[in-house]
């Protein structure tokens, strides 16, 4: 098996950690009966994954938002929120 194939595995199993709703091996706990829910869900974590989640392969302080130039600041979960209104 490549390094490759060993990098994206661990990233997918780290994503199943985080998000019980798409784990197939529960589908009692945490399993979403509505696509707007699961949608809102993985919306919520891959928001707070790139622009509230400080990386340290990236830097000190930096999320991927700040490395790509999309913002300027790590957002707290009040910002995220205020996009909700």
């Amino acid at each position: 098996m490549s390094m490759f194939w060993l990098v994206v595995d661990r990233r997918l199993g780290a994503d199943r950690a985080r998000h019980d709703r798409c784990s197939p091996r529960r589908l009692t706990n945490g399993f979403s009966k509505k696509v707007e829910n699961l949608a809102a869900a993985v919306s919520l974590y891959f928001m707070h994954y790139n622009f509230g989640r400080v990386h340290q392969s990236l830097g000190k302080l930096t999320t991927p938002a700040m490395a790509a130039g999309i913002s300027d600041h790590v957002w707290t979960c009040e910002e995220s929120a205020a996009l909700l209104d």
